[in-house]
């Protein structure tokens, strides 16, 4: 049954280490939907598939991780949990009777640690692409630090530095993209927003430090692994599935559909199936 579309409206929480920013849509004690972003993008990624869980009546809550998005920046050490407790905060200020946090990506780590940390208020996990790193990566990724704000350059390559860098993002997430059509175009913009509210800091370190494959024993809840075919973390999804061997998991064909309007209900299709509301 259709609920009618619940209008997005957006709030701060204070959280010990900084302000979050919201996106919900409220159905006060509706079974919720926690949705963390993939990175470095915010929650502002899920509008679209928050407008559509909404409308089927789910309360569906959406924040921007510290250091992204409108949230504030994140201090410095920082972990993966502290991520998590974040999200569990945000999560204490709604009327949620039970809840499924989805994850993508990095954020498929923070939803982990939710799982763990929150174990008496997340009912249900969704993991979409586990960052399962070799000890190589993980090396490289905390090795890496906050880049700094350009400079004018002689060969005017600090005009394009935004541009170029979430084209390589999008590219991980959707192998092969270039800004071809309208909407490749409009993919960009509010990917060049998020990056630049950023200030140029990297969760790199932050992943680069946290071994999921130590982790993902710990959740007691009900799991649900996701990808896609092209998905550049397709690869860890065997992996995934050997260290959750109860976890139910659906493999997407081609791109993953989370990035293209024209396949959402196939995406939602699957949350709901597995986080289905009550009769």
């Amino acid at each position: 049954m259709a609920y009618g579309l619940k209008p997005m409206k957006k709030r701060y929480v204070d959280t010990p280490n900084g302000q979050i920013h919201v996106r919900h849509w409220l159905t006060p004690m509706a079974p919720t939907f926690l949705l963390l972003h993939w990175t470095p993008f915010s929650g502002r990624m899920y509008e679209p598939l928050g407008n559509y869980l909404a409308a089927l009546g789910y309360q569906v809550i959406a924040p921007d991780m510290l250091g992204y998005g409108r949230s504030d920046a994140r201090p410095d050490p920082w972990t993966m949990q502290d991520w998590a407790k974040g999200a569990l905060a945000v999560l204490q200020q709604y009327e949620a009777s039970q809840t499924c946090v989805v994850g993508g990506h990095n954020g498929a780590s923070v939803a982990t640690e939710c799982a763990i940390l929150g174990s008496d208020a997340i009912e249900q996990v969704v993991l979409d692409g586990c960052a399962i790193l070799t000890p190589e990566l993980r090396k490289a990724f905390a090795a890496m630090v906050k880049t700094e704000r350009p400079k004018p350059l002689e060969d005017g390559s600090h005009v394009q530095l935004v541009w170029d860098r979430m084209e390589r993002v999008w590219q991980e997430y959707i192998p092969g993209f270039s800004v071809e059509t309208k909407a490749d175009l409009e993919r960009m913009w509010p990917a060049m927003l998020d990056y630049l509210e950023t200030d140029f800091q990297t969760s790199a370190p932050v992943s680069g430090a946290y071994d999921l494959t130590e982790r993902l024993g710990a959740i007691s809840q009900p799991v649900l692994l996701l990808t896609a075919e092209r998905d550049t973390l397709a690869s860890s999804f065997q992996t995934a599935k050997a260290l959750l061997p109860q976890a139910r998991s659906h493999f997407f064909d081609g791109d993953h559909p989370l990035h293209f309007a024209s396949r959402l209900d196939e995406y939602a299709g699957v949350l709901t199936q597995f986080f289905p509301l009550k009769a």
